[in-house]
Protein backbone atom coordinates (compact mmCIF):
# COMPACT_ATOMS: atom_id res chain seq x y z
CA UNK A 1 0.00 0.00 0.00
CA UNK A 2 2.90 2.38 0.69
CA UNK A 3 3.98 2.05 -2.94
CA UNK A 4 0.48 2.90 -4.16
CA UNK A 5 0.41 6.12 -2.14
CA UNK A 6 3.99 6.90 -3.10
CA UNK A 7 3.01 6.54 -6.74
CA UNK A 8 0.21 9.02 -6.21
CA UNK A 9 2.59 11.45 -4.53
CA UNK A 10 5.09 11.11 -7.38
CA UNK A 11 2.32 11.84 -9.87
CA UNK A 12 1.53 15.13 -8.17
CA UNK A 13 5.17 16.09 -7.79
CA UNK A 14 5.90 15.28 -11.44
CA UNK A 15 3.12 17.63 -12.53
CA UNK A 16 4.57 20.37 -10.33
CA UNK A 17 8.07 19.79 -11.71
CA UNK A 18 6.90 19.64 -15.34
CA UNK A 19 5.08 22.92 -15.06
CA UNK A 20 8.04 24.40 -13.20
CA UNK A 21 10.23 23.74 -16.23
CA UNK A 22 7.73 25.65 -18.33
CA UNK A 23 7.65 28.54 -15.87
CA UNK A 24 11.44 28.82 -15.85
CA UNK A 25 11.36 30.41 -19.31
CA UNK A 26 10.34 33.72 -17.65
CA UNK A 27 13.74 33.72 -15.79
CA UNK A 28 12.50 35.94 -12.96
CA UNK A 29 9.60 35.36 -10.58
CA UNK A 30 8.90 35.10 -6.87
CA UNK A 31 7.20 32.37 -4.85
CA UNK A 32 3.68 33.79 -5.06
CA UNK A 33 3.94 34.23 -8.84
CA UNK A 34 5.02 30.62 -9.20
CA UNK A 35 2.16 29.43 -6.97
CA UNK A 36 -0.41 31.40 -8.97
CA UNK A 37 0.91 30.38 -12.38
CA UNK A 38 1.20 26.70 -11.52
CA UNK A 39 -2.20 26.51 -9.84
CA UNK A 40 -3.77 28.21 -12.87
CA UNK A 41 -1.96 25.76 -15.17
CA UNK A 42 -3.07 22.76 -13.10
CA UNK A 43 -6.64 24.03 -12.98
CA UNK A 44 -6.74 24.02 -16.79
CA UNK A 45 -4.82 20.77 -17.22
CA UNK A 46 -6.93 17.71 -18.11
CA UNK A 47 -4.14 15.47 -16.82
CA UNK A 48 -4.11 17.16 -13.43
CA UNK A 49 -7.89 17.07 -13.21
CA UNK A 50 -7.72 13.31 -13.74
CA UNK A 51 -5.23 13.05 -10.88
CA UNK A 52 -7.47 15.17 -8.68
CA UNK A 53 -10.55 13.09 -9.43
CA UNK A 54 -8.79 9.82 -8.64
CA UNK A 55 -6.89 11.09 -5.59
CA UNK A 56 -9.79 10.82 -3.16
CA UNK A 57 -10.72 7.38 -4.48
CA UNK A 58 -7.13 6.16 -4.00
CA UNK A 59 -6.90 7.50 -0.46
CA UNK A 60 -10.37 6.26 0.51
CA UNK A 61 -9.24 2.81 1.64
CA UNK A 62 -12.63 1.55 2.83
CA UNK A 63 -14.68 3.27 0.08
CA UNK A 64 -16.96 5.17 2.46
CA UNK A 65 -16.61 8.44 0.49
CA UNK A 66 -14.67 10.08 3.31
CA UNK A 67 -10.96 10.44 4.07
CA UNK A 68 -10.25 9.69 7.71
CA UNK A 69 -7.27 10.87 9.71
CA UNK A 70 -5.95 7.31 9.55
CA UNK A 71 -6.22 7.24 5.76
CA UNK A 72 -4.40 10.58 5.68
CA UNK A 73 -1.62 9.04 7.77
CA UNK A 74 -1.32 6.31 5.13
CA UNK A 75 -0.94 9.01 2.49
CA UNK A 76 1.88 10.54 4.54
CA UNK A 77 3.56 7.13 4.76
CA UNK A 78 3.52 7.02 0.98
CA UNK A 79 4.99 10.49 0.72
CA UNK A 80 7.70 9.57 3.22
CA UNK A 81 8.54 6.35 1.37
CA UNK A 82 11.14 8.35 -0.55
CA UNK A 83 14.51 7.06 0.71
CA UNK A 84 16.15 10.41 0.05
CA UNK A 85 14.15 12.12 2.79
CA UNK A 86 15.76 12.65 6.18
CA UNK A 87 13.95 11.82 9.41
CA UNK A 88 13.51 15.55 10.03
CA UNK A 89 11.88 16.01 6.59
CA UNK A 90 9.56 13.09 7.24
CA UNK A 91 8.50 14.56 10.57
CA UNK A 92 7.88 17.91 8.89
CA UNK A 93 5.70 16.22 6.25
CA UNK A 94 3.73 14.46 8.99
CA UNK A 95 3.14 17.64 10.99
CA UNK A 96 2.36 19.86 8.00
CA UNK A 97 -0.13 17.53 6.32
CA UNK A 98 -1.98 16.76 9.54
CA UNK A 99 -2.29 20.50 10.15
CA UNK A 100 -3.86 20.79 6.68
CA UNK A 101 -6.20 17.95 7.63
CA UNK A 102 -7.35 19.64 10.84
CA UNK A 103 -7.85 22.92 9.01
CA UNK A 104 -9.98 21.27 6.31
CA UNK A 105 -12.00 19.19 8.82
CA UNK A 106 -14.51 21.96 9.54
CA UNK A 107 -17.07 19.41 10.80
CA UNK A 108 -14.57 18.18 13.43
CA UNK A 109 -15.42 14.52 12.86
CA UNK A 110 -11.85 13.38 12.02
CA UNK A 111 -12.74 12.72 8.39
CA UNK A 112 -13.02 14.80 5.23
CA UNK A 113 -16.06 15.03 3.00
CA UNK A 114 -15.55 15.60 -0.71
CA UNK A 115 -15.54 19.40 -0.36
CA UNK A 116 -13.33 19.27 2.72
CA UNK A 117 -10.95 17.01 0.84
CA UNK A 118 -10.73 19.47 -2.06
CA UNK A 119 -9.76 22.23 0.40
CA UNK A 120 -7.21 19.88 1.98
CA UNK A 121 -5.79 18.98 -1.43
CA UNK A 122 -5.54 22.63 -2.41
CA UNK A 123 -3.36 23.31 0.63
CA UNK A 124 -1.13 20.32 -0.16
CA UNK A 125 -0.79 21.45 -3.77
CA UNK A 126 0.29 24.95 -2.71
CA UNK A 127 2.68 23.55 -0.09
CA UNK A 128 4.38 21.31 -2.67
CA UNK A 129 4.80 24.21 -5.10
CA UNK A 130 6.36 26.37 -2.38
CA UNK A 131 8.70 23.54 -1.41
CA UNK A 132 9.74 23.26 -5.05
CA UNK A 133 10.37 27.01 -5.26
CA UNK A 134 12.63 26.85 -2.19
CA UNK A 135 14.64 24.12 -3.89
CA UNK A 136 14.94 26.18 -7.07
CA UNK A 137 15.84 29.43 -5.25
CA UNK A 138 19.44 28.37 -4.69
CA UNK A 139 20.72 31.70 -3.36
CA UNK A 140 17.66 32.14 -1.10
CA UNK A 141 16.92 35.72 -2.18
CA UNK A 142 13.20 35.05 -2.75
CA UNK A 143 13.51 35.42 -6.53
CA UNK A 144 14.16 32.76 -9.16
CA UNK A 145 16.33 34.13 -11.97
CA UNK A 146 19.44 33.37 -14.03
CA UNK A 147 21.59 33.18 -10.90
CA UNK A 148 19.63 30.16 -9.68
CA UNK A 149 19.94 28.13 -12.88
CA UNK A 150 22.22 25.10 -12.33
CA UNK A 151 25.39 24.93 -14.35
CA UNK A 152 25.75 22.42 -17.17
CA UNK A 153 27.98 20.27 -14.96
CA UNK A 154 25.43 20.26 -12.13
CA UNK A 155 22.59 19.41 -14.50
CA UNK A 156 24.55 16.54 -16.04
CA UNK A 157 25.44 15.23 -12.57
CA UNK A 158 21.75 15.32 -11.59
CA UNK A 159 20.76 13.49 -14.75
CA UNK A 160 23.43 10.88 -14.07
CA UNK A 161 22.09 10.41 -10.54
CA UNK A 162 18.55 9.97 -11.86
CA UNK A 163 19.80 7.49 -14.46
CA UNK A 164 21.54 5.48 -11.74
CA UNK A 165 18.42 5.38 -9.58
CA UNK A 166 16.33 4.35 -12.58
CA UNK A 167 18.75 1.52 -13.37
CA UNK A 168 18.55 0.32 -9.74
CA UNK A 169 14.75 0.36 -9.86
CA UNK A 170 14.76 -1.53 -13.16
CA UNK A 171 16.96 -4.24 -11.68
CA UNK A 172 14.67 -4.56 -8.69
CA UNK A 173 11.63 -4.91 -10.94
CA UNK A 174 13.29 -7.75 -12.84
CA UNK A 175 13.33 -9.80 -9.64
CA UNK A 176 9.62 -9.35 -8.91
CA UNK A 177 7.28 -12.18 -9.81
CA UNK A 178 4.17 -10.54 -11.40
CA UNK A 179 1.66 -12.97 -9.87
CA UNK A 180 3.25 -12.71 -6.44
CA UNK A 181 3.17 -8.93 -6.72
CA UNK A 182 -0.54 -8.92 -7.60
CA UNK A 183 -1.36 -11.39 -4.82
CA UNK A 184 0.53 -9.31 -2.27
CA UNK A 185 -1.14 -6.13 -3.50
CA UNK A 186 -4.62 -7.63 -3.13
CA UNK A 187 -3.78 -8.99 0.31
CA UNK A 188 -2.42 -5.62 1.44
CA UNK A 189 -5.56 -3.86 0.24
CA UNK A 190 -7.74 -6.33 2.15
CA UNK A 191 -5.69 -5.87 5.31
CA UNK A 192 -5.87 -2.09 5.06
CA UNK A 193 -9.61 -2.09 4.37
CA UNK A 194 -10.24 -4.32 7.38
CA UNK A 195 -8.03 -2.16 9.61
CA UNK A 196 -9.81 1.01 8.45
CA UNK A 197 -13.23 -0.54 9.12
CA UNK A 198 -12.17 -1.46 12.65
CA UNK A 199 -10.75 2.02 13.20
CA UNK A 200 -14.02 3.63 12.07
CA UNK A 201 -16.19 1.37 14.23
CA UNK A 202 -14.06 1.36 17.38
CA UNK A 203 -14.59 5.01 18.25
CA UNK A 204 -12.82 5.00 21.63
CA UNK A 205 -9.98 2.72 20.47
CA UNK A 206 -10.48 0.19 23.26
CA UNK A 207 -10.42 -2.83 20.92
CA UNK A 208 -14.11 -3.34 21.63
CA UNK A 209 -16.81 -2.72 19.00
CA UNK A 210 -20.33 -2.48 20.39
CA UNK A 211 -23.45 -3.82 18.70
CA UNK A 212 -24.69 -0.39 17.72
CA UNK A 213 -21.29 0.68 16.39
CA UNK A 214 -21.12 -2.45 14.26
CA UNK A 215 -24.67 -2.18 12.91
CA UNK A 216 -24.63 1.59 12.31
CA UNK A 217 -21.35 1.49 10.44
CA UNK A 218 -22.22 -1.44 8.20
CA UNK A 219 -25.66 -0.07 7.32
CA UNK A 220 -24.06 3.23 6.33
CA UNK A 221 -21.42 1.44 4.27
CA UNK A 222 -24.10 -0.50 2.38
CA UNK A 223 -25.93 2.75 1.66
CA UNK A 224 -22.69 4.17 0.26
CA UNK A 225 -22.26 1.18 -2.04
CA UNK A 226 -25.85 0.85 -3.19
CA UNK A 227 -27.09 4.47 -3.06
CA UNK A 228 -30.36 3.06 -1.79
CA UNK A 229 -31.80 1.38 1.26
CA UNK A 230 -29.52 -1.57 2.11
CA UNK A 231 -30.70 -5.13 1.57
CA UNK A 232 -29.35 -6.05 5.00
CA UNK A 233 -31.06 -4.06 7.74
CA UNK A 234 -29.80 -2.66 11.02
CA UNK A 235 -31.56 -5.55 12.82
CA UNK A 236 -29.86 -8.06 10.52
CA UNK A 237 -26.46 -6.67 11.42
CA UNK A 238 -27.30 -6.89 15.12
CA UNK A 239 -28.01 -10.59 14.60
CA UNK A 240 -24.78 -11.05 12.64
CA UNK A 241 -22.96 -9.39 15.54
CA UNK A 242 -24.31 -11.99 17.95
CA UNK A 243 -22.95 -14.81 15.80
CA UNK A 244 -19.41 -13.44 15.49
CA UNK A 245 -18.87 -11.92 18.95
CA UNK A 246 -17.69 -15.04 20.78
CA UNK A 247 -15.89 -13.93 23.95
CA UNK A 248 -18.22 -11.14 25.04
CA UNK A 249 -21.77 -10.67 23.65
CA UNK A 250 -21.36 -6.89 23.93
CA UNK A 251 -17.79 -6.57 22.71
CA UNK A 252 -16.60 -7.53 19.25
CA UNK A 253 -12.80 -7.57 19.18
CA UNK A 254 -10.62 -6.65 16.23
CA UNK A 255 -9.48 -10.25 15.99
CA UNK A 256 -13.07 -11.54 15.83
CA UNK A 257 -13.98 -9.00 13.17
CA UNK A 258 -10.92 -9.92 11.08
CA UNK A 259 -11.87 -13.59 11.32
CA UNK A 260 -15.43 -12.76 10.22
CA UNK A 261 -14.27 -10.68 7.24
CA UNK A 262 -11.76 -13.29 6.07
CA UNK A 263 -14.06 -16.27 6.51
CA UNK A 264 -14.71 -17.99 3.15
CA UNK A 265 -18.25 -17.64 1.83
CA UNK A 266 -20.15 -20.93 1.82
CA UNK A 267 -21.88 -21.34 -1.54
CA UNK A 268 -22.79 -25.00 -1.07
CA UNK A 269 -26.50 -24.22 -0.74
CA UNK A 270 -26.56 -21.70 -3.54
CA UNK A 271 -28.22 -22.59 -6.82
CA UNK A 272 -25.95 -20.91 -9.36
CA UNK A 273 -28.37 -21.74 -12.16
CA UNK A 274 -30.84 -19.14 -10.92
Amino acid sequence: MKKIYFGLCLGIISIVNTNTAFTQTTFSFDEQTMVKNLKDTMKNSPQYQEVLQSSMQLLDINNDHYISDRETSKFIEGLNYNKLLTDEQKQTNQKTIMEFFKKADTSNDNKLSEQEFLNFWNDIQEWMIKERFRQMDRNKDGIYNEQDIPSMEESLAKLDEMKHRLEETTEQLKNIDPQEFVDNLIENIKVEQTAENIYQMDKNADNCISKEEFADYNVQMMKNYENTEPLISHTDFLEIYDTISKKDPNCLTAEEYESYINEPIDLSDTDISE
